[in-house]
C-alpha cells in the first residue's frame, strides 16, 4: 500500500476513534447540564482585586475564597482546576486565569467554585452537601497529583473538572491533597455512581 496513503487511513483511525469517545464521554446525553456554568451566579467586576502577575497567587485564592465563609465553616482544601472534557468555550486562546479557568474549594459545610475570566472571577456556585446525588471523589495521581473530580447534583447539573497538580509549588500542591483528602472523606455519604441517563466517565 502507498505509503502516503497508508498515513492518511492511520490518521483517519485515530480521528474517527477520538470522535467515538467524545461522543460517549460524559454528560453527552445531557449535554445541556453537563459541565455548565449558565446557571452559576455572575460575580460584579466592581471592586475585586485583578490576579496580580509575577507573584505566587495562594493569597489571591485565599482572599476569593475566605470571605464567602459563613460563620463557623472551616475551609478544608482548595485547587486550581478546568473542565474535563473541555466545553465548546475552552476551545479558544487563553490568557491569565481562564487557561486553568476554575478554583475549586471545599468547606465543612459546601462546595465552593469560581469561575475565573482573564483577571478576575466572573461567576460563583456554591454547593451545599446535601445538594449532592452522587460523587466520585479524585483518586490518588502520580507524584502526588489528584485524579478527575466527579458529581452530580440532585437539580441534574452534572460536572467532572480536573485538577492542575502544581508540581512546581509544595504549599498549593499541600492544599490540593487537602481538598482531595477531604473529598474521598465525604465519599462513603453519597452514592459513587452517575444517574442511570448519564454516560460513564
Amino acid at each position: 500500500m502507498d505509503p502516503f496513503l497508508l498515513t492518511l487511513a492511520c490518521i483517519l483511525a485515530v480521528l474517527l476513534v477520538a470522535r467515538l469517545r467524545a461522543l460517549h464521554a460524559p454528560g453527552m446525553r445531557n449535554p445541556g447540564r453537563f459541565n455548565s456554568t449558565a446557571e452559576w451566579t455572575p460575580v460584579s467586576q466592581e471592586g475585586q482585586t485583578r490576579v496580580p502577575i509575577g507573584v505566587p497567587l495562594i493569597d489571591w485564592f485565599l482572599g476569593v475564597i475566605r470571605p464567602r465563609l459563613e460563620g463557623g465553616e472551616t475551609l478544608e482544601g482548595f485547587a486550581r482546576g478546568f473542565f474535563y472534557p473541555p466545553r465548546r468555550q475552552d476551545y479558544r486562546i487563553k490568557v491569565g486565569l481562564d487557561k486553568h479557568p476554575l478554583l475549586i474549594a471545599v468547606t465543612s459545610r459546601r462546595m465552593l467554585l469560581f469561575e475565573f475570566g482573564r483577571w478576575t472571577v466572573v461567576r460563583s456556585c456554591f454547593i451545599e452537601y446535601d445538594a449532592i446525588q452522587y460523587l466520585r471523589p479524585p483518586k490518588p495521581g502520580p507524584m502526588g497529583t489528584s485524579g478527575n473530580l466527579r458529581f452530580g447534583l440532585h437539580s441534574g447539573a452534572e460536572y467532572q473538572v480536573g485538577f492542575l497538580g502544581p508540581l512546581f509549588s509544595d504549599e498549593l500542591m499541600q492544599h490540593e491533597q487537602r481538598l482531595a483528602a477531604y473529598l474521598r472523606s465525604l465519599g462513603p455519604r453519597f452514592a459513587s455512581s452517575p444517574a442511570p441517563l448519564s454516560a460513564a466517565a
